[in-house]
Formats: C-alpha cells, structure tokens, sequence
C-alpha cells in the first residue's frame, strides 16, 4: 500500500464534501480514509464520489456509528421527556421544594434556591438557642447533603446571597428594638 498524498486527499474530500453538503467534511474524511483502507491505494475522486453515494443511502448516525466517529451534535432545542403523573399516595409528606430550572440544566446535585434555602433557614432558627447567633444557627443548618452544621462563614455567604427569611429578618429586628432599651417617651 503506497502513501497518500495529502494535498490531492485534501483537495478531493474537499471537492466531494462540497458536493454534499449534508454530509459533512468530516465524514466524507472519514468515508475517504476507510476507501483508502478497503482498496490498499489512494481512490481517485470518481470513486470516493461513487463510494460516498453507495453509502450515503445509510443515515448519518448510522455511518458515524460504523467509522467511529462522535454522534453529530443537533442544533436547536432537545427534546423534553415527559414525566409520568406522580402517584399521590408515594408523595413524601415533607414537601421540598422544586429545583430552579437553572439547577435542572446542570449535572450533578441541585445548588441552593431561595425557598430551600429560607425554608431551611427557619428549621436551623427553631432548632437553635437563644441569642440566635450565626453561630447557633449554622450549628443547626441542614446542608445539601443532608448533614447537619456548617461554618458561621457559610451561613454568612449564603444571607448575603439569599437574604434572611422574612419572619426571621422581621424577628430579628424586634430582638434588636428588644436589647436597646426601653424607648423614651
């Protein structure tokens, strides 16, 4: 088997790529290397046009799938899956909220919403101890992976990201009215 030469293998996967368009050049290289293979010597341009036409009658998945090459990337929207009806009697009794769809895009766990995080928040309040401290209340936080506690700093970041709940920002403001004093009349 003599080499190919690499120019006129350019020029002719070129020239039949533009041809057909709806092909690709990438697989017209690839159909024009497996050619190459099968004969033992570099096709002419006639015969790679008279090979991808036998071919071509395959669908492109399907000859991507033969030479080994990735699955061509569709353009556009991808095609939603349709959930099945939820049966209500396997609903949990505890209600979570539902990841934001900026979550739902992404792989691996869902990050922190505002309702998850504010109903989270109010657990980790109840749960604490007066002074109601980051402190306390980190120490009661239930993360994302179910484990309990967290650094004050965290809490910190995650206040400044979502905000307080609001019964909890209302309750801490009239904790803060409380300790200044009696109000002068």
């Amino acid at each position: 088997m003599t080499n190919p030469d690499p120019l006129l293998m350019s020029a002719d996967i070129a020239r039949v790529a533009a041809e057909r368009p709806e092909l690709g050049d990438e697989l017209v290289a690839a159909l024009y290397q497996h050619l190459v293979l099968i004969e033992g010597r570099q096709p002419t341009v006639d015969e790679l046009r008279e090979y991808v036409d036998r071919v071509s009658c395959l669908d492109q998945d399907t000859l991507r799938q033969r030479l080994g090459l990735a699955p061509r990337r569709r353009r556009g929207r991808r095609p939603r899956a349709v959930a099945p009806a939820p049966d209500p009697r396997a609903l949990s009794l505890t209600t979570r909220p539902a990841p934001s769809r900026s979550a739902a895009r992404h792989r691996g766990r869902p990050g922190w919403t505002p309702e998850l995080f504010a109903a989270r928040y109010r657990a980790a309040r109840e749960r604490a101890t007066p002074p109601y401290t980051d402190q306390s209340i980190a120490a009661h936080l239930e993360m994302l992976d179910g484990e309990t506690g967290t650094e004050p700093d965290y809490l910190r970041k995650l206040v400044k990201r979502f905000g307080l709940p609001a019964t909890a920002a209302d309750e801490m403001r009239a904790d803060s009215g409380n300790r200044a004093g009696p109000t002068p009349e």
